[in-house]
């Protein structure tokens, strides 16, 4: 679901490679400097990114329930930066900021925020 934008820079950035809906396909927890796949379930899988060149983002996430299925933990509307060389952030309604490492590769996107020790993975479905 896109959305509009009344501002004089409507351009956006729909140029960089972030714009485009991203589906989560990997986690990956640091330990010891290694990279440990956590092995998410099908339902985790389900949760994405839409990532629009005006600065907007949704975020939707899912996870397991205690009871064996799947939960739709819910979505938000954000709005994304770039802050220098694979460098982006979250930046959340609070003002609460969420920095990582954004680093592309073909169609895939792997996110390492900052303090963090989970890597997330997702696979791009569709470029805007």
């Amino acid at each position: 679901m896109p959305l509009i934008s009344c501002s004089s820079d409507d351009e956006g950035n729909w140029d960089d490679p972030i714009t485009a809906r991203w589906q989560l396909t990997a986690e990956k927890e640091i330990i010891d400097e290694e990279e440990v796949d956590l092995n998410i379930s099908d339902c985790r899988k389900e949760s994405r990114l839409q990532l629009y060149g005006d600065g907007q983002a949704v975020i939707v996430e899912y996870s397991d329930s205690g009871d064996g299925s799947c939960a739709f933990d819910g979505s938000s509307h954000e709005k994304w930066e770039k802050r220098g060389d694979n460098i982006y952030v979250f930046v959340y309604k609070n003002g609460n900021e969420r920095v990582g490492e954004f680093t592309f590769n073909e169609n895939t996107l792997t996110i390492h925020f900052n303090g963090e020790n989970i890597i997330y993975v997702y696979t791009m479905t569709e470029d805007y």
